[in-house]
């Protein structure tokens, strides 16, 4: 059944420009003799044929706020045996975006929403049975994010029955334009509820593969957009032996639960164009094993983005993967014989999957025996899981960082972001929570990973993971992080993020503390907020990382040497605390040393006047402290003297360098002296 493309700015019209071209190559459009079942089925997905003469017209609407990108495409449509029609062309004369989603959505596409839903209703009129549509844009620029989520949305009220199926390009990492953050944001939170299921590609991903794979020294924009148009072609041409097989099916199994849309495309093989001919074979089985490479849990490494080896390490039984929805694995070209059902139990491994995601919803497998491309064997795989929550988490971060700096909330054309984005954060936040794990953390998971960190500490994630059972490394790593952002979140709001917010003063606003639950894990991180003194947050980052080399490149003595004291636990413990960990617990020799220690302390410099700040174990106790603490100010910072004092007898200073490591460069007294 045909779907209509809608292709939004720069970014989207390009891309689209590829695809349609890939899937003319795919079936030789125009100037093949074949017929059959799967270039036929393509041509009415996809074209609409012209009566006069043998050309076929593309099933798009190209919407963009400037002329030029469609300017260029129309130069490039001489030659080849498709184009657009004129028709759907839209386009305004009064300038672009500038990049800014909120014009995009709030003026731009307003001032373009009857002329593209008359569009659409004239393309839809030619249409046997409308399927869906395929919505192609960036996320980096203001047409695309701003103009297309509007669409959209208007699209999404007046043909509510129809797929909507949204391929969103995630921007650089290293930053497109200075509002990109922004723009991503707030365009997947609003098209999140009027979307069926995200395909999203990431620039950086992309330019990786151009560089490993197709050994390309100098990598354009063309090459990310031919990769693009490869992945989705894999993915929506048809599969011939197999009718049931439409736009329903890949739906239906990777975005089922209507919490979890977000969909990328692994595929294989890519090589350089000229040395396509002479690459050796590859087998299905060796395939299928480097998709599923691709699902490992490998901090750093991008499998997809390596070349295929004859060796994997990923039948180790002890290798971790990231938990995954549903998958779609698509293999076109020879024929298989035997390999259908290895690739069953392939992609069916139990850790794979949470655990609620029934049987029949994990893994299809479609295959067609017609050469993609021209190419013997390519093998693509769509899959919904949880590595997606890196890249898009970043992207969040980054926005509300700059947002809680008032940084580009209005633009120059008076449109302003703070509401949409709030609003938006709260919708992608979430979101990207529930994709860290797939579930949320039950209380008693949450409680064996505090005990499991007391015992352990943050750093020993086997022990870890051995504590908390069901949970990967990946999952735990994210755990902590995301619960320790928290925190840290906490304290700097209430610390130095509260001063004059829209006029307000300071002293008139309540002490602001996050939501939290009542796990163990979550009470620790509100003690730790309220006594978190104000402004503190990075003071103490060097003593901290001081104490983690003592303890752990430092000798120390052991514990049944010292009547049970242990001290590199104890410097651990130090460290855990100063950087807001739970500290592994101590055993009673050492918890009572390190009190008296703290004691002593606190007694020696009270007796040299040398503190008149509260006192360090006060601090330390109220921590544990249930109330609310008010803040006040502690006064100016009192530098403090040096421990040596300048008139020292010559007795006493001799009696200083004999003190171990008070010397350790053994300078000499008298320069010492001076």
């Amino acid at each position: 059944m045909p779907m209509i493309t809608l292709q939004f700015g720069q970014c989207g019209n390009q891309v689209g420009h590829s695809f349609f071209s890939l899937l003319s190559r795919d079936i030789k459009l125009g100037y093949s003799n074949e017929v059959s079942l799967y270039c036929q089925e393509s041509v009415d997905n996809w074209f609409q044929k012209i009566s006069d003469g043998n050309k076929y017209l593309a099933r798009a609407i190209l919407v963009d706020t400037e002329q030029k990108v469609i300017n260029d495409i129309k130069k490039k449509q001489s030659g080849l045996h498709w184009e657009y029609n004129s028709n759907n062309v839209i386009s305004s004369k009064g300038g672009g975006t500038g990049n800014n989603w909120a014009f995009g959505y709030g003026k731009k596409g307003p001032e373009l929403k009857e002329t593209v839903l008359e569009c659409v209703r004239k393309n839809i009129e030619d249409c046997d049975m409308l399927h869906g549509f395929v919505n192609i844009l960036s996320c980096a620029g203001g047409t695309g994010s701003g103009v297309g989520s509007y669409i959209i949305e208007e699209l999404y009220s007046e043909y509510p029955s129809k797929l909507f199926i949204s391929s969103v390009v995630l921007p650089y990492s290293a930053g497109e334009v200075i509002t990109q953050n922004y723009n991503t944001v707030l365009t997947l939170a609003k098209l999140y509820d009027v979307t069926d299921m995200f395909i999203v590609f990431s620039n950086d991903q992309l330019h990786k593969m151009s560089n490993s794979l197709l050994k390309k020294d100098s990598v354009i924009l063309q090459d990310l957009n031919d990769l693009i148009a490869m992945k989705l072609g894999s993915i929506f041409q048809p599969i011939s032996d197999t009718p049931l097989y439409n736009f329903n099916d890949i739906i239906s199994q990777l975005a089922a639960h209507i919490e979890y849309k977000f969909v990328t495309i692994k595929s294989a093989p890519h090589y350089p164009e000229e040395n396509k001919h002479f690459e050796p074979g590859i087998s299905w089985n060796l395939l299928s094993d480097h998709m599923k490479q691709t699902l490992k849990e490998s901090e750093g490494i991008d499998w997809e983005t390596k070349s295929i080896k004859s060796k994997l390490s990923s039948r180790h039984s002890q290798t971790q993967y990231v938990k995954c929805i549903g998958n779609v694995l698509i293999t076109r070209g020879e024929e298989m014989q035997d390999s259908g059902a290895a690739l069953a139990s392939t992609f069916n491994d139990i850790s794979m999957y949470p655990q609620w995601v029934p049987e029949d919803a994990k893994f299809q497998h479609f295959h067609q025996n017609r050469k993609y491309l021209e190419m013997n064997k390519f093998i693509s795989l769509a899959t919904n899981n949880s590595s997606i929550y890196h890249a898009i988490n970043g992207i969040s971060e980054n926005a509300w960082k700059v947002y809680t700096h008032k940084a580009h909330v209005t633009s120059g054309r008076g449109k302003r972001l703070p509401k949409h984005k709030i609003d938006s954060y709260a919708t992608v936040q979430p979101l990207l929570n529930r994709s860290l794990t797939f579930s949320e953390w039950p209380e008693s998971e949450k409680l064996a990973l505090l005990e499991g960190l007391k015992r352990h500490g943050p750093y020993d994630l086997d022990s870890l993971c051995e504590a908390v059972p069901g949970k990967s490394r990946d999952n735990i790593k994210m755990a902590l992080a995301m619960w320790w952002k928290t925190a840290r979140t906490a304290m700097l709001t209430s610390s130095r993020g509260r001063k004059n917010v829209e006029g307000v003063k300071k002293a008139n606003l309540p002490k602001v503390i996050l939501p939290v639950e009542k796990a163990p894990i979550d009470q620790w991180l509100m003690k730790l907020e309220n006594s978190q003194a104000a402004g503190s947050s990075c003071q103490s980052k060097l003593l901290a990382r001081t104490l983690l080399y003592i303890s752990k490149y430092e000798s120390h003595p052991r514990p049944e040497d010292c009547n049970g004291v242990d001290f590199k636990a104890l410097y651990e413990f130090m460290y855990a605390m100063m950087r807001g960990f739970p500290g592994k617990n101590l055993n009673a020799e050492t918890s009572a040393y390190l009190l008296k220690s703290i004691k002593d302390i606190e007694k020696f410099m009270n007796e040299r006047g040398k503190v008149q700040e509260m006192s360090f174990l006060e601090k330390t106790q109220r921590i544990t402290e249930q109330d609310k603490v008010l803040r006040t100010y502690g006064g100016k910072r009192v530098k403090l003297e040096s421990a040596v004092e300048p008139n020292l007898d010559e007795k006493k200073f001799k009696e200083l360098l004999e003190i171990p490591g008070f010397n350790p460069l053994k300078v000499k007294a008298e320069l010492l002296k001076k």
